[in-house]
Formats: structure tokens, C-alpha cells, sequence
């Protein structure tokens, strides 16, 4: 059982809070209930003055565990009931102010059995029998009470002291894990062959004994930084998603987002990006044992170099030994000093006990308690900071609470010792997050609502920072850490997420994903608070044990925000209809995420509701019932793109704190009563209605504003009072601030009172951000860079087309990045922008980042006023100038501290007025017109450049190359011919890109640096020839240079390691020049008409050849055995297969299409250790008997099509393997039905039919397939129904039925598929209906398109049969387009 004292004493706080106030008082008095409650006060208190005894004694006294856990249920029945006669209260104050809301649109909103009656006998009938239940409970609680002997007792320390801030951020040192990091450090470093795959060196051990700190350091170590090529690093967690864990490594390993939604392209991807390199990965806590999925998870590991390895972290020995490569290395606790010593710096701030000798020998008898645990020790050590007293370090000592048993409760009793002395509403917020699974990133203030929501803050204004004061507690007690160093997300470690299941008990569930059964219907009547990680498609049956949890508060699906909008999950709508109306006490509510349009009307009843979260969903609108949900706290709409409207008496939710209406692009208005929502402190948008609507000045009364506010349609206000009373210099916490017209220059407003409505708009000093965007007026007001905005350091200004002068912005003294844009009008920046007319030592003292873009009359920048212009921007990091072509006047700069420069479509004179750039090492020029080489001048203060991108403009004289140059790039260039003669000069050089330039013919006579490693040329039509040797080059790229005709591939082929050449037609001279493999596993070639033959000797490396490779494999031309992927697409030449196929012992993929020529196809000598075999539109074959395909006992997926054109049914016989998962059949013109050759394929997945005209039925084929899990039938003419054959086929999940229009019948044959999810229908045009309703309760994906008879019958708006699909989670039905 949990620790139940988790929520009674907050608890029993927020009780007394709600039956003291006056208000709450005066409406029971006048409902006549008031001596009830006067009561439960009382019986409180008696409760309250036990509650210490209680919770000591519950250790050891289970009677008295019980009761507390009665108490506990009992407490929030109580809470639930007091909120409920507070909404009444509330919506009876409401209904009594006609200023407040229109009573009869309120009132038709309110249930009947509340208007019908006189107001007290109604509530009386409704609270009558619920306010003698809680009576009688409280009774008996009091009577139990008395029974155990419950006594008063002083309460416990509350452990509240505040730590120093200084020592909140400090990351701990490690101590005592030299030996063992030098031991891994011996095991990584090992340079090894290993036969087949990288070594797994698993590290195990017990929590919290610090597996992922040895990981890290390891990881960050110098030495290994510089043996691997690469590195990745995953969390992995309890659940195994080997996709997830695929791309994570993948975009770890390329720096580059990975947006593949298929496994297979997923792991083809990461297999190219790891070959031939040698690679460290860590997969940090692995919990899954089983051995397939780790199976599945290696496959794109198999090809790097010698030396690469895998690092699993992991308390499970059997994890270890599924996945090790060599025995798990297990670390064991610290020893004692060590722990000691982490103790110390933790309680202390030092390495010792030498300050404070009197606290040595407790500290060690900790020390052992905590059984030198790293994890529990530095929780103690939190537990313990700046107390110094030995008495208070021995209370800790000796508290009963470390003698309840380890194996009993699963958490360490350290950690359980230090959650014992939290204060009781610390206890609370932290057993909260039961709820979140382990390694779940928090962001601090979305927590901090859902605290505030459940209740768990007093209520007050400040509730947001007093819950960020006890996050920041929580925090610096060792309860959160920072995830990766950031400021705003924290993660729990997994003891700690242990100790919160434990304390919270059955008050807070997870839906667990693993549990299989029955189990997961095993929650108790008693839960409050409940997660689930959200699925693709959500089922009906996965939440049904949620129709028992009447008292249920949180519905909150995981993680809070999508990471991704595009990605798209789908609600069973009978969870909207039919479960959550039931929930009657939800205060929590999420559905964030989900492809929902439209919310039900029920949602109106959930009175009890705080926290509605809508966001990146497809609602439309929301329902005018919402306008009742008096209590909600926070709205958030945040990327419903289709959202258009918003209640129309959203002034009702008079609590209403958070509305987030951001990314709304189609809400284009604003009900005016959002002004009445005093309450309100996050509304990071507002809309100016033209007529009607909210206006600018019903800001006036929203006080509490807080973060970012953009105020949208300023071009509809038409009165300058309504600017003065939005009163935003008072409103101090706005520390974001936009401003936007419309963009159409031809707006309603005259520039003048566009000028003052700015004026009148002015914030207050301590604004951080301004934005401003399509402003019209001629100036801008006095306030935009005036020096005592000293807290702004962001500012953009777009679009403001009439403005003639910029504002002086020079004055703000911590402006740190400023963005000018489309200011047409501006001829001249000078004195009025650097200081407004004064004379200052230092204009933009602070400013690191200076954008100006689009200002196509801007002239002259210039300086006066006693400013050298070498004064200014001292810290000036980053400079781009854009689109500013006549500015041709421009003082000589000095920018001693720019790092980035960007010039584009400018005149020359710009580059020429860089006089000294010490510190730049990144520069990208395009479009200067006129522009015949880089001038002299320029890039002779290029001294410390790096990375030169040039677009369509030339580049330097020779001589004048940057010496220190390590990337260049060079596109677009029209005029182009070749390279500077210097640039093997350039020693650093390391990456040369050239792209799009036509004329470009050759490189320099005298080869390039020998320092280059990576070489990519693409659409250079004119280059003729490579250089002969560029001795470190290791990944070489050409694409579309016609002209290309040598490639001295003899000479590169020692440092290759990727090649990828594409459409260069003329090369020719390969022919006899491979001397050797190619060290790579990535080796692609495709469309080269001319090329002769391709030798491979080596058999010591793994060779891939992948795509077209339409050269001859005559002669034996193909005589290495270590190829593992062989595709010939349309090669016309004849040419045969090599007679030592069978040799090809690595080979495990043969795709050969359109090769009609191919003679002597190895029918019965095919490579043994196929795992894919694709026959398409090829010659005459042998009949499928003779091929030995049964011989090929891993072959997994056979594909055939536009083969055997006779043939009337297929197979033939049982010539197929058992080992298939994948079967294609296409293109065959004559095959009319599956034979029983099919059915020894026990083990196929995915049956593929297509193209097949004269195919009638899957006849009797198909019985045996009980694996079976996809089907696709498509482009077959005269199929016209399922066979009876398809009620074996109990796995099947998908099945998919195209372009077949005789098709007329899905009621046969499918009564047993119990397991199918996905059903797509398309262009069966005499189609009229669909499976029973049976078959479609399991349905998550139903399609249907082109398929007129059941668009009729089952579209949304009309038809008949909607109800039965209508509970579908995504249903798609649309007419053949």
C-alpha cells in the first residue's frame, strides 16, 4: 500500500479553505445547508490535530493504513461535493448580474431541474442525499479514529528551509568512477575485427547506482572522441519502438531531421549513413529482453568498420545477456569514501567533513543506510543542505521509515526518507507525477497548471508563481534534474518516478501499454488521476475500465504537446459521445493532438472542469455549453488551424486564467466579453474586429496579462481613445509585445491616426520584445528607442512602408538582435539611428545580431553627430544585408567581434566598406550585381574566414584566397570557367561544393589541396575531368556533369568511403581501373549507358551495389562474394548472371527488372542466404519447380510480375518456402485464381495482388494463411467477391481492395476477422455495402473512396449508415477525384 498521507494534508488545507470562505458560507446559509457544513468542520479538525500520529504510525500498523486510506478516498468525495455546491454559488451570482451574461442564452445552458424550482428546494434535492452520505463517512472516519487510539501529537518538521540559489544549478561532481571508466574506456578503445556486427558492451547494475553517468562519461571523453567517426546517444526506457530509436540514431548521426514514416527506408537510411565508419552508440536504459526486437534494432549496425561499438545500460541481467556482445560490466555502488564525499558536497557544499568534524560519523552511518547508493545518497545530501545540526542529521538516522524491507516496497528507503520529510504540499505536487512515465520531459509551467488545476495550489492570483516556487523546491531537492543542461525541462530520475507510484498508490494510474489481458482492466474504483501515452488510433475498449472511475479528475494523454503537428492521431468517437460525459468530476481534460473536429455538447456538464487543452486538433468551433464550465482555469486552442470561431459568451468563465489562441489562422474574431475576463493572464493574441467584436479598448480591464501579447487588426481601430485605455504601460508583465496591421497598404486608417494609435500603445519600460509589423504612419512615435527601455533586447520592424527616418535604436542599452525589413521608403540610416541626435560614446552597446532586408531605395549609411563608426556595434556577432541594391554609400567598418556575414543582391560598395573583420569566420555572398571578382580590399581582412558560400557572383583574384578556409561553396554562377589557382594554397581546406555552373569546365591545373575529404559537384554540364589525386578524399558526389568523361577512380579508391555518382552520361574510362574494392559499404551508380564492366577483387570488405547498375556482368565480370544487394533495372544489352552465384554467401537481396536480355538466370543456384527476391517483367524462366526456392530457408520476401504469362494459377505447387512474410503477384495476364500451393505458407504477412485482369477469386488458396496480417487486391477487373476462405484468417489487420470494378460484395468470408484495423475501399463502384457492425467495431482506418453506392450510404451528412462507422477513429469517404 502507498504512503496515504500523500494528499491529507494539503487536502484538509484546501478543505478548510473552501467551508471558511464568506462567500462559500452566505450561499450555504441561504440554502440551508449551512449547519452540515458548519459540521465537517469541525470533524476536520478533530481529524487534522491526529494527522501526525497517523502518518508515523501507519509504518507500522496496517488498521491504521486503512484508515487513512478510507480518509483519503473520502477526502476527495468531500472536495468534490464543496466544488460542486461552489459552481452552483458561482452560476447563481452570474445568473444575478445581467451585466455579467445574457441570462436567457445563459440559462438554456443550465440543466432544467436547475430553472424549474425555487433555487434552495432545488438544491436541496440535489444535495441532499449526497450531503448525508459524506456525514455518515465522516462518522464512522471518527469513530475508527477513536478506536485506534489516534492521538495529538506535535506536528512533524516540515523541511521548508530554501536553499541558496547559487547551488541549484551546479551539476554535481562524480566520485569514486575513475577505474571503471578507464576499464570501459579499455573495452571501447579496442580496434579489434569483429565478424559480423559492432561489439555490445552492456553496463549493469541496480538504479541509481550511476550506469548513465559512467555512459556519459565515456561518451564525452577526448580520447573517444577521436577514435569514432561518429557518435549517438538514445534513452530508450521501457518501451523498445525501434523506429523511434532508429531515427533518433539517425538524425544523431547526420545532424539532419529524418521524415521517413516507414521502418525499412528508415534503416536502409541509417545503413548508408554508418557504413564504412566507425561508430559509438549508446542505447541508455534498455528494459526489453526480448531478442527480436533487438533483431529488428541491429540490422543497419552490420556495416561499420572495425572498432565500432554499442554501449547498453541496463538494470536487467537479462538485457544484458540478449544483447552483449561481451559480458555485462557490472558497476557496483561507490565506495564508502567516495559516497561520503558525495554526501558532503551535497549537505555541506564541500568535498569533506572538516568544517563540520561533529557530522563525520552520522554522515558515514548515512552513508551505509543509504547502501553507498550514488542516487539515494545525493538525495539525502538535498535532504540535508546547510542543516548542521546533529541532532536534526541524526532524526534522519534514525527515522522508523528505513526499516520498512527494500523487496517490499521497491524504492530505496533513502528516497523514501526524503519524500517523508517534504512538506505536506510538496508530498502532493510530487506524487502528482505518478502519472508521467519514467524518462518523460516536464516543462515546469505546464506542470505547474495541471497542479493548479487538481487543486493542489491555494487559491490567490499567484497561484503560477507559487507553483514555480515549489517546482524550483522540488527541484532543488534532487526530485526534478535538468534534461540536457536546458533551462525549461527537467526530467525525474527512474527510483524517483518508483517512490511517486509508490506514494501515490491507487490514486494515480498509468495506462500501461505492456500489460497484457485482463490486467490492464485491474484499476481501482478509487483512482483520481490518470495517463496514457497516446496511439495512432484510439480504441474504444482500451479506456472501457474508465466507465467504473466515476470519481476520475484527469484525463491527460502523454506527452502534453505533440512534438509533431503533421503527425496525426485519431479518437474512437464513442470516447467523446459516450465515456467522457460520464466522467462528471474531470477537472483535467486533454484531447490534444486529435484529428477531432467537433466537441459534443455534454462537455458543458463536466462542472468540476479546470483544464481543457484542444490544441493541434481540427475543431472548428467550440460548443456554446463551454460558456458553463465556470470553474476553467485554462483553454488551450494553441495550432487548431481550423478553428473559426470561439463561444459567443465566453465571458461566463469568469475563472478563465490561460486561453491560448495561437496559431489560429482562420479565427479572424473576438467576442468582446474576453475584455470581462478579469482573471485572465496568458491571451497571447487578440483580434481587432472591424464592427464588432473585441476591441482595443477592452484590454483595459485585463490587468493580470502576463508573456506574450500580439494585438492583430489595428487597422480596424478608428479612435485613438481606444489606444489610451488599453493602458499597457501598467500591465508589467507583458515582456512580448507585436503590433500588426494588415498587410494591405490600402488599409481604412489615415497615416496620422495610425501614428498616434502607436503612441498611445506605449508599454511599459521593462518590455524584453517589440515587433512591428505594416504600420502606415510617416514616423514613428517618441517612445520606440527611447534609452529607458533598458530591458528590451529584441526588435523587429517589418513592413512599415511610409516610414522615411529609422527610430533611434542606438539608445536601448541591452538590444541584443534587431530585424529591419521592407521599409520602402528609406533612403538614408544615419545619425537619427545610431543615437536620435546624441552624442554617444557607444551606439548599440549590446547588439549581436543586425538583420537589414528588402529596402530597395535605401542609399546611404552614414554617421554623424561626433560618432566614429568604428565605435559602433562592439558585439556585433552576426550581420546580414539583403536586398538593398542601391545602397552604394557606406562608411568603412570596423566589426571586431562579427563572426557571420551575409551580403545578397547588393552593390559592391557594400563589401568594399569592410575595412578590419578579425573575427569572421562564416561569409555567404549571392547576387552582386556587376560584381566581376571579390574586391582586393575585402578579402584581404578575411584572415580568419572558415566557411565561404558564394552564389551567383564570382569569386577572388589569385593570391588572394583566405588562407584559413575550410568549407567552400560555389552555385549559381553563370560566368564560372574554374577555380582560382591559389586554392591549393589553401591548407585547411576540407569540403569543396560546387553546384549549378554550367560553364564550369576544370579544377586547377595544379590539383586541389591535398587536405579535402569531402567533393560534391551537381548540374555542372561542362566539367570535363576530376583531378587525378586528391590523397584524403573520402566522400565523393557527382550528379548531372554530361560532359564528365574520366574519372580516376584508381587513384581515390584507397581513402573512399562514400561514392554517390549520378546521370553522368559520357563516363567511360572505369572500364579497367578497379583495382580494388571500395572500402565502403554506401557505393551507388545509376544511369551510365556507356559503362563497360565493373571488377571487384577484394574480398576482405562487404560491398554494396545498389539502385540501377546497368553495366555488363559478362565475362565473369562480377567476382567478389561479398555483395549484399544486387538491383538490375533496364538494362537492354544482353549480359548473363555470373555461373558462382552460389558463392555469394552475403548476397541478401536480388532485384531484377526489365532485363528481358539476362541469359542463363541461376534458376537452381541461387545465392543460399537470400532474404529478397524480385523477378519483374524479365525473360522466359524455368517453371517455378525447378528453381530450389524451398532451399532458401531465409528468404522472406518474392516478388514476381509481368512472368509465366500462361499460367492460370499460382503456385504451381508447394514450391514456395515456408519462410515467406512477403508475396507479390503482379502482372500476370492469364491467372485467375490462388491454388493450394499457398497453404504451407504459414508464416506469410503481406499478400500483394495487382494487375491481374483476368484474376476471379482467392478460391481456397488462402485457408492456411493464419499469419497473414495485410491483403491487397488491386487493377483486377473481374474480381468480384472474398472467399469463404478469409474467416481463417483470424491476424489479418489490413485489407485493401483497388480498381475492381466488378467487385459487389465484403459480407462474405469475414466473420471471423476479429482482428482487422485498417479497411480501404477504392473505385469498386458496385460496391452498396459494407461488413456487419461486428467486423467494423474493431475498425480503426476506414477509407473509402470512388465508390459511389457507399458514399451515399455512409457520408456524415447524409447517410443512413453513418451511425454505424460514425465511432471509427478515422474515416475517410470522398468521390473518385
Amino acid at each position: 500500500m502507498a504512503l496515504v498521507e500523500v494528499f491529507l494534508g494539503a487536502f484538509i488545507t484546501v478543505l478548510f479553505e473552501r467551508l471558511t470562505s464568506r462567500e462559500f458560507l452566505n450561499f450555504a446559509r441561504s440554502e440551508g445547508i449551512h449547519t452540515q457544513l458548519e459540521k465537517w468542520s469541525e470533524v476536520l479538525m478533530t481529524i487534522r490535530a491526529v494527522l501526525s500520529d497517523a502518518e508515523a504510525k501507519q509504518i507500522t500498523e496496517k488498521a491504521v493504513k486503512l484508515w487513512l486510506n478510507r480518509f483519503n478516498d473520502l477526502a476527495y468525495d468531500l472536495d468534490d461535493l464543496l466544488d460542486e455546491i461552489a459552481t452552483e454559488a458561482l452560476a447563481h451570482e452570474l445568473k444575478s448580474k445581467p451585466e455579467a451574461a445574457t441570462t436567457n442564452k445563459v440559462r438554456k445552458f443550465i440543466p432544467t431541474c436547475c430553472t424549474n424550482f425555487p433555487r434552495s428546494v432545488t438544491l436541496k434535492i440535489k444535495m441532499g442525499p449526497k450531503i448525508e452520505k459524506i456525514t455518515s463517512r465522516l462518522q464512522d472516519i471518527v469513530k475508527l479514529k477513536d478506536d485506534l487510539d489516534l492521538r495529538v501529537t506535535r506536528e512533524a518538521r516540515s523541511g521548508t528551509e530554501r536553499l541558496p540559489t547559487t547551488s541549484l544549478v551546479d551539476e554535481p561532481r562524480v566520485y569514486g568512477r575513475e577505474k571503471a571508466k578507464q576499464e570501459i574506456l579499455e573495452l571501447l578503445l579496442k580496434d579489434e575485427a569483429s565478424n559480423d556486427e559492432a561489439c555490445v558492451i552492456p553496463i549493469g547494475g541496480m538504479g541509481g547506482v550511476g550506469k548513465t553517468t559512467l555512459a556519459q562519461l565515456v561518451y564525452n571523453d577526448e580520447k573517444v572522441k577521436d577514435f569514432f567517426d561518429t557518435k549517438a546517444w538514445v534513452c530508450v526506457s521501457e518501451e523498445f519502438d525501434v523506429f523511434m530509436i532508429t531515427k533518433i540514431i539517425c538524425q544523431a548521426v547526420t545532424n539532419e531531421r529524418c521524415d521517413f514514416n516507414d521502418l525499412n527506408m528508415l534503416q536502409v537510411s541509417l545503413k548508408e549513413k554508418l557504413s564504412r565508419r566507425k561508430f559509438l552508440i549508446v542505447l541508455d536504459d534498455v528494459w526489453n529482453e526480448k531478442y527480436e526486437d533487438w533483431d529488428r534494432l541491429r540490422a543497419p549496425f552490420l556495416v561499420g568498420l572495425p572498432g565500432s561499438k554499442i554501449i547498453v545500460t541496463t538494470r536487467n541481467e537479462g538485457v544484458a545477456r540478449c544483447m552483449g556482445s561481451v559480458p555485462s560490466y557490472p558497476l557496483n555502488v561507490l565506495a564508502e569514501d567516495d559516497c561520503l564525499s558525495l554526501l558532503a558536497q551535497h549537505a555541506l557544499c564541500t568535498k569533506n567533513f572538516d568544517d563540520h568534524p561533529n557530522l563525520e560519523a552520522i554522515g558515514k552511518d548515512i552513508v551505509k543506510k543509504c547502501g553507498c547508493l550514488p542516487l539515494a545518497t545525493k538525495t539525502l545530501g538535498g535532504l540535508l543542505r546547510n542543516i548542521h545540526s546533529p541532532d536534526e542529521w541524526k532524526a534522519v538516522l534514525n527515522s522508523k521509515i528505513w526499516e520498512l524491507s527494500e523487496h517490499k516496497s521497491g524504492i530505496v528507503p533513502a528516497l523514501r526518507l526524503s519524500y517523508h520529510h517534504l512538506p505536506s504540499h510538496l508530498k502532493q505536487l510530487f506524487a502528482y507525477c505518478a502519472i508521467f512515465p519514467k524518462d518523460y520531459v516536464f516543462d515546469k509551467d505546464e506542470l505547474v497548471l495541471l497542479w493548479m488545476a487538481e487543486g493542489f495550489l491555494q487559491q490567490s492570483e499567484e497561484m503560477e508563481v507559487l507553483g514555480g516556487d515549489c517546482f524550483i523546491e522540488l527541484l532543488s531537492r534532487s526530485f526534478f534534474q535538468r534534461s540536457g543542461g536546458t533551462e525549461s525541462k527537467f526530467v525525474m530520475h527512474d527510483l524517483l518516478n518508483d517512490l511517486a507510484q509508490y506514494v501515490a498508490g491507487e490514486t494515480c494510474f498509468r495506462l500501461d501499454d505492456n500489460m497484457k489481458g485482463n490486467e490492464r482492466c485491474k484499476i481501482s474504483e478509487k483512482a483520481r488521476h490518470s495517463s496514457f501515452i497516446r496511439h495512432k488510433y484510439e480504441v474504444y475498449k482500451r479506456f472501457k475500465a474508465f466507465h467504473e472511475l466515476r470519481g476520475l479528475r484527469t484525463f491527460l494523454p502523454l506527452p502534453i504537446y505533440k512534438s509533431s503537428s503533421w503527425q496525426g492521431f485519431y479518437l474512437n468517437n464513442n470516447i467523446l459521445v459516450n465515456l467522457l460525459p460520464k466522467l462528471r468530476c474531470l477537472r483535467v481534460l486533454s484531447l490534444c493532438g486529435y484529428k477531432i473536429n467537433e466537441l459534443p455538447n455534454s462537455t458543458g456538464d463536466l462542472k468540476h472542469l479546470r483544464y481543457l487543452n484542444l490544441s493541434q486538433t481540427l475543431i472548428t468551433r467550440l460548443p456554446e455549453s463551454v460558456s458553463t464550465l465556470y470553474n476553467l482555469q485554462t483553454l488551450l486552442l494553441k495550432d487548431c488551424l481550423a478553428l473559426c470561431k470561439l463561444p459567443s459568451n465566453i465571458e461566463n468563465l469568469v475563472n478563465l486564467r490561460h486561453l491560448d489562441i495561437r496559431d489560429t489562422p482562420k479565427l479572424e474574431e473576438m467576442s468582446s466579453g474576453i475584455g470581462r475576463l478579469k482573471c485572465l493572464q496568458t491571451l497571447p493574441k487578440i483580434l481587432i474586429g472591424k464592427n464588432s467584436g473585441f476591441g482595443l479598448g477592452d484590454l483595459n480591464n485585463l490587468l493580470l496579462l502576463r508573456g506574450m501579447l500580439s494585438i492583430v487588426g489595428l487597422e480596424n481601430v478608428m479612435d485613438v481613445q481606444d489606444a489610451e485605455e488599453t493602458n499597457l504601460s501598467c500591465k508589467q508583465d507583458i515582456n512580448e509585445l507585436e503590433f500588426k496591421w494588415n498587410s494591405d497598404s490600402e488599409n481604412s486608417q489615415n497615416e496620422g491616426l495610425q501614428v498616434s494609435v502607436l503612441e498611445m500603445l506605449r508599454p511599459h519600460r521593462k518590455l524584453k520584445s517589440l515587433k512591428i509589423e505594416f504600420y502606415r504612419g510617416i514616423t514613428f512615435p517618441s517612445w520606440i528607442g527611447d534609452p529607458s527601455f533598458s530591458k528590451t533586447v529584441y526588435i523587429s520592424l517589418r513592413g512599415c512602408t511610409k516610414c522615411k527616418f529609422l527610430p533611434p535604436l542606438g539608445q536601448l542599452p541591452f538590444l541584443k538582435e534587431l530585424y529591419i525589413e521592407e521599409m520602402d521608403s528609406v533612403r538614408s540610416v544615419g545619425a537619427e539611428f545610431n543615437c536620435g541626435g546624441n552624442t554617444l560614446e557607444i551606439p548599440f552597446p549590446s547588439l549581436e545580431i543586425l538583420s537589414f532586408g528588402e529596402m530597395p531605395k535605401w542609399e546611404e549609411w552614414s554617421c554623424s553627430n561626433g560618432v566614429d563608426f568604428r565605435g559602433l556595434f562592439p558585439r556585433l556577432r552576426e550581420l546580414i544585408i539583403c536586398n538593398c541594391p542601391k545602397l552604394v554609400s557606406v562608411p568603412l567598418l570596423r566589426l571586431l567581434s562579427l563572426c557571420e556575414l551575409e551580403i545578397k543582391n547588393c552593390d559592391e560598395a557594400v563589401l568594399k566598406s569592410f575595412i578590419e573583420l578579425p573575427s569572421l569566420t562564416t561569409l555567404k555572398i549571392e547576387n552582386m550585381s556587376g560584381l566581376t571578382h571579390l574586391p582586393k580590399e575585402f578579402m584581404n581582412v578575411l584572415v580568419s574566414l572558415q566557411c565561404l558560400r558564394i552564389v551567383g557572383c564570382a569569386l577572388w583574384q589569385n593570391g588572394l584566397a583566405p588562407k584559413n578556409l575550410s568549407g567552400l561553396s560555389v552555385s549559381f554562377c553563370e560566368n564560372l570557367e574554374r577555380l582560382p589557382d591559389d586554392l591549393k594554397s589553401l591548407t585547411s581546406l576540407e569540403e569543396l561544393y560546387i553546384f549549378w555552373c554550367p560553364k564550369f569546365v576544370s579544377f586547377p591545373e595544379n590539383s586541389l589541396p591535398p587536405t579535402i575529404s569531402r567533393l560534391a559537384v551537381k548540374f555542372c554540364h561542362s566539367l570535363e575531368s576530376i583531378p587525378n589525386r586528391i590523397p584524403r578524399l573520402e566522400d565523393l558526389t557527382l550528379n548531372n556533369c554530361s560532359s564528365l568523361s574520366s574519372l580516376p577512380i584508381d587513384t581515390l579508391l584507397s581513402t573512399l568511403k562514400s561514392v554517390h555518382i549520378e546521370n553522368c552520361g559520357n563516363l567511360e574510362c572505369v572500364k579497367e581501373t578497379v583495382e580494388q574494392s571500395i572500402m565502403s559499404g554506401s557505393f551507388g551508380i545509376s544511369n551510365w549507358p556507356n559503362l563497360g564492366s565493373f571488377e571487384l577483387y577484394r574480398q576482405e570488405f562487404r560491398c554494396r551495389l545498389k539502385y540501377q547498375i546497368p553495366y555488363s556482368l559478362s565475362g565473369g565480370g562480377l567476382l567478389t562474394p561479398n555483395l549484399v544487394t544486387i538491383e538490375i533495372d533496364g538494362f537492354e544489352n544482353p549480359f548473363y548472371f555470373p555461373s558462382q552465384s552460389q558463392s555469394f554467401t552475403f548476397l541478401k537481396s536480388l532485384i531484377i527488372r526489365n532485363c528481358k536480355s539476362l541469359e542463363s538466370f541461376p534458376h537452381q543456384n541461387l545465392p543460399p542466404n537470400l532474404e529478397e527476391l524480385c523477378i519483374c517483367n524479365y525473360g522466359e524462366l524455368k517453371p517455378l519447380s525447378e528453381w530450389g526456392l524451398q532451399r532458401l530457408s531465409s528468404l522472406s520476401f518474392f516478388t514476381m510480375g509481368n512472368v509465366y504469362p500462361e499460367l492460370l494459377s499460382f503456385p504451381e505447387s508447394c514450391f514456395l518456402p515456408a519462410t515467406l512474410k512477403s508475396l507479390g503477384i503482379f502482372q500476370f495476364w492469364n491467372l485467375k485464381s490462388l491454388s493450394k500451393g499457398l497453404r504451407n505458407l504459414t508464416s506469410l504477412e503481406r499478400l500483394l495482388i495487382n494487375n491481374c485482369p483476368k484474376f476471379e477469386s482467392l478460391s481456397e488458396g488462402l485457408q492456411n494463411l493464419t499469419s497473414l496480417e495485410h491483403l491487397e487486391i488491386s487493377d483486377c477487373p473481374k474480381f468480384k467477391s472474398l472467399s469463404k476462405g478469409l474467416q481463417n484468417l483470424t491476424s489479418l489487420e489490413r485489407l485493401e481492395i483497388s480498381n475492381c470494378p466488378k467487385f459487389e460484395s465484403l459480407s462474405e468470408g469475414l466473420q471471423n476477422l476479429t482482428s482487422l484495423e485498417r479497411l480501404e475501399i477504392e473505385n469498386c463502384p458496385e460496391l452498396g455495402s459494407l461488413p456487419n457492425e461486428r467486423i467494423l467495431d474493431t475498425i480503426l482506418i476506414l477509407k473509402i473512396l470512388g465508390c459511389p453506392l457507399l458514399e451515399g450510404r455512409y457520408s456524415k451528412l447524409s447517410g443512413v449508415d453513418w451511425p454505424k462507422i460514425s465511432h471509427i477513429p478515422n474515416v475517410q469517404i470522398r468521390s473518385r477525384r
